[in-house]
């Protein structure tokens, strides 16, 4: 984006750019309506494989066993309703 202006390919640019000493010597900003700011704060890992799936570990194997558990039976007992009582939900009208 920022190379297009200075290159006057482009007049205006919007989108997330962040504004900077050097930047400002190149072209001019208006002042932000918003302002998103995200940051990320991680403990040093001391040399150590980082795991990053462990906002997983949360849960135990006995929670996914049961969560795979009531959606096996919702599914089955879907099937079996369609199967047995798809007549009574969707009747055949005859003229």
């Amino acid at each position: 984006m920022l190379f297009t202006i200075c290159r006057k390919e482009n007049d205006i640019s919007t989108g997330g750019l962040s504004i900077s000493l050097e930047r400002s010597f190149a072209i001019d900003y208006t002042v932000p309506l918003t302002s998103n700011k995200v940051g990320i704060i991680m403990r040093d890992s001391g040399g150590k494989a980082v795991n990053y799936w462990v906002f997983i570990d949360v849960f135990l194997g006995l929670l996914w066993f049961g969560i795979m558990l009531v959606m096996t039976g919702l599914t089955v007992g879907f099937c079996v309703i369609r199967y047995y009582g798809g007549e009574k939900l969707h009747p055949q009208v005859s003229c």
